[in-house]
């Protein structure tokens, strides 16, 4: 895309040097009454070639590749405006008086003579002007008719593509715009002038619109819209009351009513479904539209989400989302509430705190908001907090919100009395009962049941009055009756049925459970706690191939370091193996229903996570994933039954487990469908992230993961040649040749990735006595590996990290003392001065935490306050900067009284001391100066 805008901008400036020059030729008489000597049409040529040869240069350095033949033969053309303006400017000097003549008449009279003597070379002029644009139009026109190989005519057909992708209801036709410029290019009577402003028109539209696609796929998120699927749609006419006005005041409230509508419901009631058809309703919109009139409604929802990933339950997440949704439904509301972010980077929460800010205080009568805010009890943070989130966005005037959420108490005392509410168990027996009926009347032996007895009317009766307005209940029970009623069971029967249904959600699992096969139920116990281990740790969904794994465990503990990987490369084995894949998802979901019964079900993952390999069916070891049938199986099962999980389990280590399942896949499953498909060019492995995320939770939970896997995973990954990386060799080949050294040693892959990761115990012990010197020999030192600041390798290495979150990448890479610590009691000396560089590595880091402290320690840091100040006392305690052979080679030294100051403003006097003291200089320098670290700059 880039490419493609630098050649719009190149295009359009030629064009302009072409109009401009065409001006000048034909108004030469002007020249004379020029103050300058040249009129200010010289001046802004002189400007638009500067112009052409900023966007050749930029051009030039693109890879030709990128462009088409066409498009090469425009970017050789702009070069000849050049030559052109210098040819005009000498005609111009002498067709211009001078200022400073003394006598203005015989200095008109020797211009008037040379301007005809200068006839033919300004007709000569005015051909090769002639000439340039007609080869312009031509090739213009081949660039934009060549639609598979140009990359301008990819550039609007991408954008195009983009906006549909993405829902842009403002969205610019690109290709209705390349079509006016193709139609005036093809006219040989169209003016210059007009050709020139259609596509300068085209390079603001694509600029503008580029910019605005960056700024929303920088707010996407993975499983975005994973919620939303996974809850079921409202039963036929179900929730139709909502709107009835002689029931409730919502419909009432849509259209003339402020701040906030609160939904409660128990456990189990229904809240996400009657929010979900809410949403979708044709009668909210209307209603909404009326509130909003004469401004247009911009209306988003979130659904919080306990059991998913971060994004899904925090703050961070819900205002992503909101921004968002409200953001592509108008193109020209970025700039007024996020003017300032260039949609590269991730988003921090201060800065969605700020647009959505921005976003409350625009004019009321021109934009009315609307949220739709679902499960604030499934918020991953206090409840206090979520409510006063709401709080504040319903204060503003143009704002207003549907919640839900269960009646906890302090969602009680915040809306209870202040806003219109309703408790959904108190509106749904109707609804019940028509579910019952219309479930049951389905069901040809339920009809010949009642027609035997007449008493199996009374169930749905029965049923509606036991559930309490608990749809979970009433769904559960009514599925146990329909595989009764396919045996023709009698009245007394399907009564003990229901009789035997605990009225307690908890008690029903509790009832699942004993009704497991016992054999089953190790495995059951191992599933359901890795599923909650990964619900706990913000990892990703565990996929449904991952029980295939944890069956492979169960009979052999190091399965996934003793299994062969698949030779992809032989004849057939691709084929045969997607051919397989549906079966294999087709076991494991026979599987998991006899292992987990009604406590698990499966999936279909929604959203950017699936890819193709090369055959007709869509493959991906992400296309199921495993879930609770609801929050409240989750709850018992942490709450209430976890002890006995763990005891069913056996010495069962949910960390470890995911380990050799996520090493297994990688060595069971093709390459392709570990990836994630993102609607990019630039596909990154999926598989590396979710890694990280491992080794953050083994960091974090103390686990100790075995040097075997660690092993075992480099080796795979170096053997496999599709663009996965976890060794070094890749680290050195992308950085820039300045900080490369004379080679790269591959035996050190291993080490280098515990480093990075923090695996300090895998480093002491497997670190070999020359590690140090050989890491030394390649330019590198190991502590740039293990404290992740602002170095080339690092940057590097967070390349391959694309696909996670900013807080997983933060957490995977975050400073980690131990690993500092062993290497410096492994002989790593922090005075190695690299290559690349006059500071030694230690000088360097101290250096870029004192200058980078507020951002390194700060919302989106890679550190604490204290590890950054521990850090720089371990260096300091080694000594760091006074080696007396680098010390007069540091420039700009920092003087003590400075280094005291700035200690003193971070850590304060008494953490200051500690540090004065480790820097007492063992002998004065040449100078008699004290030096520490290079100067802050």
């Amino acid at each position: 895309m880039a490419e493609a805008l630098v050649l719009i901008g190149l295009v359009a400036n030629v064009f302009q040097f072409i109009e401009q020059g065409w001006n000048i030729l034909s108004a030469s008489k002007e020249l004379y009454h020029s103050a300058q000597g040249t009129t200010q049409a010289v001046q802004d040529l002189r400007m638009l070639v500067e112009d052409i040869k900023y966007s050749t240069d930029r051009a030039n350095k693109s890879a030709s590749s990128f462009y088409s033949v066409d498009e090469i033969a425009i970017r050789d053309y702009a070069t000849e405006c050049d030559a052109l303006a210098q040819e005009l400017q000498m005609l111009l000097d002498k067709l211009t008086a001078k200022p400073g003549a003394k006598s203005k008449t015989f200095e008109s009279l020797k211009v008037g003579l040379q301007g005809a003597l200068k006839k033919k070379d300004l007709e000569k002029l005015q051909g090769r002007l002639q000439e340039l644009e007609g080869k312009m139009r031509k090739r213009l026109s081949n660039v934009l008719d060549n639609k598979r190989y140009s990359s301008l005519a990819a550039l609007i057909q991408g954008l195009d593509q983009t906006a549909k992708r993405m829902d842009l209801r403002s969205a610019i036709r690109f290709d209705n715009l390349g079509r006016h410029i193709s139609i005036a290019l093809a006219d040989s009577r169209t003016q210059t002038k007009k050709l020139v402003a259609l596509i300068l028109q085209l390079q603001n539209q694509a600029e503008a619109t580029a910019a605005y696609q960056r700024i929303l796929t920088s707010l996407m998120f993975d499983d975005l819209k994973q919620r939303y699927s996974d809850i079921e749609d409202t039963y036929n006419t179900t929730s139709d009351w909502i709107f009835d006005p002689t029931r409730t005041t919502f419909a009432d409230w849509l259209e003339s009513g402020s701040g906030i509508f609160w939904i409660s419901g128990l456990a189990g009631s229904g809240k996400s479904t009657l929010m979900k058809y809410l949403c979708n309703q044709e009668r909210t919109k209307q209603a909404l539209t009326r509130w909003a009139a004469p401004a247009t409604p911009l209306i988003a929802s979130f659904f919080f989400w306990h059991q998913g990933t971060r994004m899904q339950k925090s703050q961070q997440g819900f205002l992503q989302s909101l921004m968002l949704q409200i953001l592509r439904t108008d193109q020209d509301l970025w700039t007024k509430v996020c003017p300032d972010h260039n949609g590269t980077e991730s988003w921090t929460l201060g800065e969605l705190s700020s647009a959505v800010e921005k976003l409350s205080a625009l004019n009321p009568v021109n934009t009315k908001i609307f949220f739709f805010v679902d499960g604030l009890d499934e918020y991953e943070g206090d409840e206090v907090e979520v409510i006063q989130i709401v709080k504040n966005l319903s204060k503003c005037p143009n704002i207003k919100l549907c919640i839900s959420s269960r009646p906890w108490n302090a969602f009680r005392r915040a809306f209870g009395s202040s806003c219109p509410t309703i408790a959904l168990e108190e509106y749904t027996m109707d609804d019940i009962k028509f579910y019952i009926h219309e479930e049951l009347a389905g069901s040809e032996s339920f009809l010949q049941s009642v027609q035997q007895d007449s008493r199996c009317q009374e169930i749905v009766e029965i049923i509606a009055t036991r559930a309490q307005g608990v749809w979970l209940w009433v769904f559960l029970v009514v599925r146990g009756l329909k595989r009764d009623l396919q045996s023709e069971e009698s009245y007394n029967h399907l009564r003990r049925r229901i009789d035997d249904v605990p009225p307690r959600l908890d008690d029903y699992f509790r009832r699942i459970w004993i009704h497991i096969d016992p054999i089953y139920r190790i495995e059951t116990a191992r599933i359901l706690l890795v599923m909650l281990q990964v619900e706990k740790s913000n990892l990703d969904n565990f996929p449904l191939l991952g029980q295939q794994c944890l069956e492979s465990e169960l009979e052999r503990d190091d399965y996934a370091i003793v299994e062969k990987s698949k030779d992809w490369s032989k004849q057939g084995v691709l084929q045969e193996y997607e051919a397989s894949f549906a079966r294999a998802e087709e076991t494991a979901k026979t599987r998991i229903n006899d292992r987990c019964k009604d406590l698990v079900i499966v999936r279909k993952t929604v959203g950017g996570m699936s890819t193709n390999t090369g055959g007709n069916s869509e493959l991906s070891i992400y296309r199921h994933h495993l879930g609770f049938l609801h929050r409240t199986v989750r709850d018992f099962l942490q709450q209430n039954f976890y002890k006995t999980l763990v005891s069913n389990a056996r010495s069962f280590s949910p960390v470890k487990s995911l380990f050799k399942v996520f090493l297994s896949l990688f060595k069971r499953h093709h390459i392709s469908v570990l990836r994630e498909d993102r609607n990019t060019t630039n596909k990154k492995g999926r598989f590396y992230p979710i890694f990280l995320d491992f080794w953050r939770l083994a960091r974090q939970q103390k686990v100790d993961i075995e040097d075997t896997i660690i092993d075992e995973l480099v080796r795979v990954s170096s053997a496999r040649s599709e663009g996965y990386w976890l060794g070094l060799g890749s680290i050195v080949k992308h950085l820039p040749s300045p900080y490369k050294g004379p080679f790269v040693d591959h035996n050190l892959s291993d080490i280098s990735f515990a480093i990075c990761m923090g695996l300090s115990g895998y480093v002491r012990r497997n670190w070999k006595s020359n590690n140090a010197r050989r890491f030394e020999g390649m330019g590198i030192s190991p502590l740039e590996l293990a404290i992740p600041l602002q170095t080339p390798y690092v940057e590097v290495f967070l390349n391959y990290l694309s696909g996670t979150t900013i807080r997983s990448r933060q957490e995977a890479l975050s400073l980690d003392l131990e690993t500092v610590t062993v290497l410096l009691d492994l002989g790593c000396d922090p005075n190695f001065g690299p290559p690349h560089t006059q500071q030694s590595v230690g000088i360097e880091i101290l250096g870029t935490i004192l200058r980078n402290y507020d951002v390194l320690s700060g919302e989106n840091g890679f550190a604490t306050e204290e590890d950054l100040y521990q850090t720089i006392k371990i260096l300091l305690s080694r000594k760091v900067g006074f080696s007396q052979d680098r010390r007069h080679y540091i420039p700009g030294a920092l003087t003590r009284d400075t280094a005291e100051s700035k200690f003193n403003y971070l850590f304060g006097m008494a953490k200051t001391r500690e540090l004065m003291a480790l820097c007492e200089p063992p002998s004065p320098t040449v100078d008699g100066d004290w030096c520490l670290i290079y100067m802050l700059r």
